[in-house]
């Protein structure tokens, strides 16, 4: 675990988050004319259902499951040792999991950070998520640990895509997320344009980004199970070398 948060970068995607927390509070005053607030800022981010954000951004990280490991050497280390590919991966796939869970919570922090260096305020308005149940205030922390739970499991299923890409170009960094990423935007954007002639295609496309996640939630399960799965099968077939300095 302490290799992923030591990782040069986590530490230059974390200085990301933050300044995109501070444009994001600066665009928003200026369009809306009043302060979200530092922990409003953070919610809003985690807790939108059609909201895509955290798990593009997660997706960057997918190369420390695998990729860092092989260009470090630590992987043919555990096999010299006599563990097996795959015996590794599972140990790496339960820190992994783990580590995208913490980040996924830190990315809101730190785009909360962003937003209170520029409004110093922590709570100026309810999340837009929550906010047509504002007159149920009992109602509120409810919605938001679902909103959050829901997004998060979205983000864990869009991640477990980008590290099966990862092992498609082992010991090559930033591929495997710029492929996922960039397939992610441009396939979502032409399907997008299918989907405005085709109703049927449209909710195929809806389910498969999980942008009604109350209806869909089942397809990010899929998505974790598969291609971890994937993942694991493929961990084996991949040749090593000492490519550790």
């Amino acid at each position: 675990m302490r290799t992923f948060f030591a990782n040069k970068t986590w530490i230059a995607v974390q200085s990301f988050f933050f300044v995109i927390g501070i444009i994001a509070a600066i665009e928003f005053e200026n369009w809306m004319g009043y302060k979200m607030g530092a922990i409003g800022a953070a919610f809003n981010i985690i807790s939108q259902p059609d909201n895509l954000a955290p798990a593009i951004f997660l997706i960057i990280f997918s190369d420390l499951a695998f990729n860092i490991e092989v260009l470090e050497g630590t992987l043919i280390t555990h096999v010299l040792m006599g563990k097996s590919q795959r015996e590794w991966f599972l140990r790496r796939f339960s820190l992994f999991t783990l580590f995208i869970v913490i980040q996924f919570f830190l990315f809101a922090f730190f785009i909360g950070l962003g937003d209170f260096l520029v409004t110093w305020h922590l709570f100026n308005i309810i999340p837009e998520s929550v906010k047509h149940l504002s007159k149920a205030t009992n109602v509120i922390p409810l919605v938001l640990i679902k909103g959050v739970a829901i997004e998060l499991l979205k983000s864990l299923g869009f991640v477990s895509l980008a590290v099966f890409v990862s092992t498609l170009f082992p010991g090559r960094l930033f591929i495997g997320p710029a492929v996922s990423i960039g397939g992610f935007l441009i396939g979502g954007k032409i399907a997008g344009s299918f989907a405005k002639e085709n109703k049927t295609f449209a909710g195929i496309l809806d389910k498969i980004l999980m942008t009604n996640f109350d209806k869909s939630w089942w397809v990010a399960v899929i998505f974790i199970a598969v291609f971890w799965l994937l993942s694991y099968l493929r961990i084996e077939r991949i040749k090593l070398t000492n490519q550790g300095v």
